[in-house]
């Protein structure tokens, strides 16, 4: 009997299985305390120690030692659990390495499946816990709470065969964070003369060049291949509606015109590609454009007068004095698209949390991720407690709270302000517990954090307006005028599930496709690759199966875009 069969039949005995659960008085185990605040969640004086592994894959600039950062303290000492927390940086090879040995601990965090591996590692490999069974209103009142809140979140997380195997990250869809940024310096803009922020590519390839004229000193277009990535800009003003400005290497299916496409197959992809070239040639980008990486980009926008940055100004230098000299670059046109838009994400995710189908507490898992998308919980794993909330305020933290200009403000920062440069070094090494985005509730967290702080509510915009001197109100004020009337909605945040054969499919020509891809457009804009050889190039990738792969996403896009 085949896999996909094997898989389909459990579909249907998980689904029999739910309604039978859901329908009868429900059982839970003994240590697990149901109770309003979620704490402690393992009762008081249980016998035996619940322990919980757990793997959270985070960034490099995390504290190497998580067991003492806020969140997993507030676990131990409020929730009565204790979590074995396991920090790795290598998502990819985890992943990998863990589900080739299957080898799950029992929650991981920062997984960022891909619907895919969703796919593979839940409904073939069964190594994912369908949740499904465990939703029930006891055990997961918020995320009952919030299927009736967004009519579309349930069947987003859902896969075709009924299952849900991971949990949710929900966010607003009008919050600049999620949008495809790029920042004009307007002060070196009147140093040459220009007035109007440039609408169309011409006009600001004209722009670029002008800061040129400026100097040495200068750098018009500032960003790296796998960092700040200008190129998005440049393909989203060419019809491609793309959002990625860490790394946009032409590979990832995207929409041009209505219709499915992978821009490194479509003939305006050449356009990218000469202006690209004429960047390095001319150095209106870096030389090592290919090799730089953040921190060479940060020492850039310290050292260096910048143009134009391929993502939100502050990202790469909070320094007032350097992100004040920025806004946000309005939606670009071109020659070959006179319609403008913002590539921005989905405000709902998911692949990011998951639970091994071994493990000894489903039960408490589901619990724990329920509070998770709360208000309360999503802050306390990123931000920690606010200093008003006793329940779980630790000692030891000072908390934060807003101030009467709406930003959110640190106890600790303010009492030694020398000794962390900024509110993400202090979150990431003594408070957070792993990367936000696993799961979480940000949408309309303004009035959990205000009412939390005494404050009146006040709309968001509103707030970012209060004070110009928060580096990340400044950009959204901006970002939010010239982007908000143009959003859609990248393709990429759309689930597309296939089955086994398709998906084995999909993965084998993905990775060849991947690699063909981001070595010739190298290739190609540093000039090793001559652009006459453009042609013969779109043949090679016809030759790999370009054609078949985008086919699967066109079918599936065309069904969901009926739905």
């Amino acid at each position: 009997m085949s896999k996909k069969l094997v898989a389909l039949l459990m579909a249907a005995i998980m689904l029999c299985s739910f309604a039978s659960f859901a329908s009868a008085e429900a059982t839970y185990p003994e240590y697990l305390n149901l109770v309003d605040t979620y704490y402690p969640m393992v009762k008081e004086g249980y016998e035996d120690k619940v322990e919980i592994d757990v793997t959270i894959i985070v960034g490099t600039d995390f504290s190497a030692d998580p067991s003492q950062r806020y969140f997993w303290q507030l676990m131990e000492k409020v929730f009565n659990i204790h979590f074995n927390v396991t920090q790795v940086t290598n998502k990819e090879e985890y992943i990998t390495l863990t589900f080739a040995a299957d080898d799950l601990p029992d929650l991981i965090l920062g997984a960022g499946l891909t619907p895919a591996q969703i796919y593979e590692y839940g409904v073939i490999e069964e190594q994912l816990l369908d949740v499904t069974p465990y939703l029930t209103p006891e055990l997961a009142p918020q995320l009952n709470k919030l299927f009736e809140q967004y009519a579309d979140l349930r069947s987003t997380i859902t896969l075709p065969n009924g299952a849900i195997y991971c949990f949710p990250n929900i966010r607003d869809y009008d919050n600049p964070e999620n949008y495809t940024v790029t920042s004009i310096n307007v002060k070196m803009m009147e140093e040459v003369g220009v007035t109007e922020k440039p609408k169309t590519l011409d006009e600001l390839v004209d722009l670029l060049y002008k800061f040129k004229a400026l100097g040495d000193d200068v750098i018009p277009l500032c960003g790296a291949w796998e960092n700040c990535n200008p190129s998005a800009m440049i393909l989203n003003a060419l019809g491609f509606e793309t959002k990625d400005h860490t790394v946009q290497t032409g590979s990832k299916v995207t929409v041009r015109n209505g219709e499915v496409v992978l821009p490194a197959a479509d003939p305006v992809y050449k356009d990218y590609l000469e202006l690209m070239n004429k960047f390095y040639t001319d150095g209106i980008i870096d030389k090592d454009f290919f090799t730089n990486d953040s921190i060479v980009l940060q020492a850039q926008t310290a050292e260096k007068r910048i143009g134009v940055l391929g993502q939100r100004c502050y990202a790469l230098n909070s320094n007032p004095d350097f992100y004040l000299d920025f806004e946000s670059l309005p939606v670009l046109t071109s020659a070959q698209n006179s319609d403008p838009f913002c590539a921005t994400s989905s405000s709902i995710s998911f692949g990011g949390c998951l639970i091994s189908s071994k493990t000894q507490y489903p039960e408490l898992l589901v619990r724990w991720c329920d509070w998770m998308v709360t208000y309360e919980g999503t802050n306390a794993a990123w931000v920690g407690a606010n200093k008003y909330n006793e329940g779980i305020m630790l000692e030891g933290w000072g908390g934060w709270y807003m101030n009467e200009n709406y930003s959110r403000c640190d106890v600790d920062r303010e009492t030694y302000p020398e000794k962390w440069t900024g509110a993400v070094q202090y979150l990431r090494e003594q408070v957070a517990g792993f990367n936000m985005g696993s799961l979480g509730l940000v949408a309309g967290e303004d009035w959990y954090r205000q009412t939390m702080s005494g404050l009146p509510y006040v709309d968001k915009t509103e707030t970012w307006a209060k004070d110009p001197m928060n580096a990340g109100f400044y950009y959204r004020t901006s970002a939010y005028e010239e982007y908000t009337p143009y959003l859609r909605t990248d393709i990429s945040t759309i689930s597309f599930f296939f089955d086994e054969d398709t998906t084995d499919r999909i993965i084998e020509l993905e990775a060849v496709l991947k690699d063909k891809i981001e070595n010739e457009t190298a290739k190609f804009i540093t000039g090793a690759r001559p652009l006459s050889e453009f042609d013969a190039f779109q043949e090679e990738l016809k030759k790999l199966g370009v054609e078949e792969y985008v086919g699967y996403y066109a079918e599936s896009y065309a069904a969901t875009q009926g739905k």
